[in-house]
């Protein structure tokens, strides 16, 4: 039982890292070639302002979590080599386990939203066809943000911290009957993750709704009802639940 619980949050954080989100737009790239230089030149503005306003507090929160997960990865790595006891040994290998997938995760997919301006930089603009090209660019790079921002606070991400905690806190109760390490088992990966969903910057995905909205002049299409979604958002007083349909 134990066994099967803990595969199943690694699963879960599996899915969490591969899964991409659904989207529904107005198409934002089938009329750039029709778009004048000047009109190429607002866009680009507008998009390069979007990943202006977030640049630096998206990196605070980015390099803020990535140095707390990297601590905690050392911290718990050290404290599993050490350990004189099995369950001591157990308890920091799942927690540097945990905190070395967040890190991953982190690395291979940096946050969008504190990168974005340093990306769209590399690109030249010197002439129309160089700003056309740029612009086709920077509208994907604006729809992947948006999409990142999405994903990394969809309710999955935060069912798979729950997971991890439940595992990581059943596992040290039934098996090694340590109910403080359970408690601070139930306890840590949601204290830790919470915080960092809760508090990532999410300014691209209202930005890029502006902007497919009136990206060539056309009439918005309607994107369709989006599934049942439960989020947990922050809320007068504290947190709250969220349903939508």
């Amino acid at each position: 039982m134990i066994e099967r619980t803990l595969c199943t949050a690694v699963a879960a954080l599996l899915v969490l890292a591969i899964a991409t989100p659904r989207a529904h737009a107005q198409d934002a790239y089938g009329c750039i070639d029709r778009l004048s230089d000047d009109q190429v030149s607002e866009r680009l503005s507008f998009i390069e302002r979007s990943f202006a306003t977030t640049e630096r507090r998206g990196r605070a929160w980015y390099w803020g979590f990535w140095s707390l997960m990297a601590g905690i990865a050392v911290a718990e790595t050290v404290i599993a080599v050490r350990d004189d006891t099995e369950v001591g040994r157990v308890d920091a290998a799942l927690g540097a386990a945990g905190a070395t997938f967040v890190l991953t995760v982190l690395t291979t997919q940096p946050f969008l939203g504190a990168f974005g301006s340093r990306r769209l930089r590399r690109h030249a603009e010197a002439t129309p066809e160089e700003r056309r090209a740029k612009l086709r660019y920077a509208t994907r790079l604006l729809e992947r943000s948006r999409d990142q921002e999405l994903l990394l606070t969809s309710w999955f991400a935060h069912a798979s911290a729950w997971a991890y905690s439940v595992a990581v806190g059943t596992l040290m109760l039934v098996r090694y009957d340590a109910p403080w390490r359970a408690a601070l088992g139930y306890t840590s990966g949601v204290f830790i993750t919470e915080p960092r969903l809760l508090s990532q910057p999410m300014a691209q995905v209202r930005d890029f709704e502006r902007y497919r909205g009136d990206t060539c002049s056309a009439p918005y299409e309607a994107p369709e009802p989006p599934p049942m979604e439960l989020s947990l958002r922050a809320a007068p007083g504290g947190l709250g639940l969220a349903l939508s349909f």
